[in-house]
């Protein structure tokens, strides 16, 4: 698409921007491509289909199911292999949330067959992890903050109350002994 902007010399400048079109995109190539931040607009495909899903229509909800269920249990199984961390993965879904309730908001079909794939007691277990790596991530920095200010591993376990078997294993990451 060829964008003008008249600039205040008069002159007008042509900029061509590039066009994203979701439909482009299917799950695979979402997925290939790294385009997390496309998830939460995919259930925007099948908008035509509202419809046919709020009357009742198998056929079209078994697609559904099949399609947006495809997506999400590709991206669990990134989550698993480590490809993606769990932020990323809960932040994928807590938008996607977002997106079907402002989508779907008189759809109520649509939106209880998009909740039921993406789950919510996952959501609930993934924000403990989120919490817990969170504190881990908090209690290494201390630790390494000591260290470096030349602190022993004895010291810092004494210190803060870390097992020294913890603060070992950071300064090892420093090569400090």
């Amino acid at each position: 698409m060829i964008r003008n902007v008249n600039a205040p010399t008069g002159k007008t400048l042509s900029y061509e921007v590039p066009i994203l079109k979701l439909r482009d995109y299917d799950c695979d190539m979402i997925l290939e491509k790294e385009l997390y931040f496309l998830i939460p607009f995919y259930l925007f495909n099948f908008e035509d289909d509202f419809a046919k899903i709020e009357a009742g229509d198998m056929t079209v909800i078994d697609s559904f199911r099949t399609r947006f269920s495809e997506l999400y249990d590709r991206l669990k199984e990134r989550l698993e292999k480590g490809q993606i961390d769990v932020m990323t993965h809960h932040s994928i879904i807590m938008l996607t949330k977002k997106v079907v309730a402002a989508l779907a908001q008189s759809k109520a079909a649509v939106k209880e067959e998009a909740e039921k794939i993406m789950g919510g007691q996952v959501i609930d277990y993934e924000t403990k992890i989120i919490y817990r790596q969170g504190i881990e991530q908090g209690i290494e920095q201390v630790i390494t903050d000591i260290l470096l200010r030349g602190k022993s591993p004895e010291e810092v376990s004494d210190l803060c109350g870390y097992p020294l078997e913890q603060v070992q294993t950071v300064a090892n990451k420093l090569n400090i002994k």
